[in-house]
């Protein structure tokens, strides 16, 4: 189970056609994060706290910082 932070969830990217990585929204839905960005069509990956000194703003079920990563 995950849960968002106070502010809700941020530090999210997704990697747009071109290679490129945007900024994205997510949405904590049941077990699992719903990652959009506007104007961005199919994205090729995911991922979350990527960048140097992220903000933590999602947690596990047990209340622990989440882990970044990064799918394919």
């Amino acid at each position: 189970m995950l849960k968002p932070g106070k502010g809700g969830v941020t530090s999210f990217e997704l990697q747009a056609a071109d290679g490129q990585w945007r900024p994205a929204a997510a949405e904590i839905k049941g077990s699992a994060a719903v990652v959009t960005a506007a104007g961005l069509g199919k994205a090729q990956a995911v991922r979350y706290g990527w960048r140097g000194f992220p903000e933590v703003t999602l947690y596990t079920g047990d209340g622990l910082p989440a882990s970044p990563f990064r799918s394919k």
